[in-house]
């Protein structure tokens, strides 16, 4: 794939327009799913493939640098171009919610001690 070979500028504009259809696909919550489970990676491509073609088929032809409009699909490359990315972990950790481990929750500001202060 093409994308992560552009220059800094191209790059840029790439991420840009990756992050509205993959949102739309990494938002799915079946997806999701499907990811986190210990099922076969294949089944959460095949899933966002059925339901989210009009993203995937815009996320190809971005990392392949060509125009959305004009991409062409080719059904021997395609699961294999959509694995890539789905097994690009860099990929996964900016479209999936990371779990917040050992995070000490407060409530309320820190404020300076008002009481017994004289008028």
């Amino acid at each position: 794939m093409n994308a992560f070979n552009y220059n800094s500028d191209d790059s840029l504009d790439a991420f840009a327009d990756l992050l509205e259809p993959a949102s739309v696909i990494m938002g799915d919550a079946e997806l999701k799913n499907l990811l986190k489970s210990d099922q076969p990676r294949i089944k959460a491509v095949k899933y966002a493939i059925k339901n989210h073609k009009k993203e995937v088929k815009e996320i190809l032809a971005i990392f392949d640098g060509e125009s959305p409009e004009t991409y062409k699909v080719n059904i021997l490359t395609l699961p294999f171009k959509f694995m890539e990315l789905l097994n690009t972990p860099e990929i996964i950790q900016l479209f999936t919610a990371q779990s917040r481990r050992n995070s000490v929750s407060t409530s309320g500001s820190a404020t300076e001690n008002t009481e017994g202060g004289g008028e």
